[in-house]
């Protein structure tokens, strides 16, 4: 819709040039109107497309949705899909207090998406709003993912893990942690970085924000 709309009125611009050049001169010593923004398409409120250069301003683009979505929404993982060091894909995951679904908010160079599957649907229950305020927010001084990309080869080699890493993942704990019958959080929470290669998933788990070692990954493979 949006294409067709700029379309529209790129065309509506086009034809407006030509009937202009087709009027008389009445006065060719008549001043002109040279107001650089004449002519120029006002495109506040048009949905933002492309990658954002940085997690901050990844999340400040989702926060948004978030916003919209449920009140008190906490940001659970972060998934990134690179391409040597570029970034393909960014999907964030939201919990909220008692909700019974996840928003995913998806962006790729082409625009965003949204998501909102159930709990339910991954075999997991709500999280109440006091258990959610546990949850540890997104950590300052966290690496983005080309730092942790070009960081984890010293840890694929004491992985023994093989390939070019093709994702990051930024996970705090949440929703897979929470044991509603417990009435708690089944681990110790806490914001790591986990970078995987290969279509069997290998990898390593990495602090996010000095990229020290923490753990290997085994996949599917």
């Amino acid at each position: 819709m949006i294409r067709c709309t700029l379309r529209a009125v790129a065309c509506a611009l086009g034809i407006i040039a030509v009937l202009a050049a087709c009027q008389p001169v009445d006065d060719l010593d008549e001043p002109v109107d040279e107001d650089p923004a004449a002519g120029q398409v006002d495109r506040r409120g048009a949905p933002a497309t492309g990658l954002p250069a940085t997690l901050a301003a990844t999340l400040a683009r989702t926060d948004v949705e978030a916003v919209r979505w449920q009140e008190g929404a906490r940001v659970a993982e972060v998934a990134v899909e690179v391409d040597g060091d570029r970034l393909t894909e960014v999907r964030v995951t939201y919990v909220a207090p008692d909700a019974d679904r996840l928003l995913t908010v998806t962006l790729t160079e082409e625009g965003q998406t949204e998501e909102r599957p159930t709990l339910g649907a991954f075999d997991l229950e709500p999280i109440p709003a006091g258990a959610l305020g546990q949850l540890p927010p997104w950590p300052e001084g966290l690496q983005e993912p080309a730092a942790l990309v070009e960081g984890s080869d010293q840890a694929f080699g004491a992985c023994d893990v093989e390939g070019a890493a093709d994702g990051v993942l930024y996970a705090s704990g949440a929703p897979l942690a929470w044991d509603p019958d417990a009435g708690d959080w089944g681990v110790a929470l806490g914001w790591t970085a986990t970078v995987t290669t290969g279509d069997d998933g290998d990898g390593v788990v990495l602090d996010p924000v000095t990229a020290e070692h923490v753990d290997c990954l085994e996949g599917t493979g």
